[in-house]
């Protein structure tokens, strides 16, 4: 599965895959072997290279996890805190120069095309859904 994170107001492409008792995952291009336990409010972070040939060679972090403004979360990472996130298709077209939705309460769509069809006209307000008629 991928993420796009955002940790210290840095960009990282972030893919998490399962791997025998872990996971194996690559951080901008970085392999890792990962392990993680929750203890109380707290998890227990076993984390070695991807070529050490197993987490026991790896190193243990105590991290906890604090929600923050906007969506964000604080990550205290054996006692050193980080703001983090995950990045939404917004803030990433935003970075790019593009907004997905313009100031004049335009819908801007991250990719060219053309609406071929609308299904609705001004004012029509919302009924039941299809699964409830049947």
């Amino acid at each position: 599965m991928r993420f796009e994170v955002e940790a210290g107001g840095q960009p990282r492409a972030v893919d998490v895959a399962p791997d025998g008792p872990g996971c194996r995952v690559v951080i901008d291009g970085r392999a890792w072997r990962a392990s993680m336990v929750r203890a109380g409010d707290r998890w227990s972070l076993l984390v070695s290279d991807a070529d050490a040939g197993g987490l026991t060679a790896g190193r243990s972090y105590d991290v906890m996890f604090e929600p923050a403004a906007g969506g964000t979360w604080q990550v205290h990472v054996d006692g050193r805190m980080v703001q983090a996130g995950l990045r939404t298709s917004a803030q990433r077209l935003r970075r790019g120069g593009h907004s997905a939705a313009a100031g004049d309460g335009r819908v801007v769509a991250p990719m060219p095309g053309r609406v071929v069809k609308v299904l609705v006209t001004p004012g029509t307000a919302r009924t039941r859904s299809i699964a409830s008629r049947q």
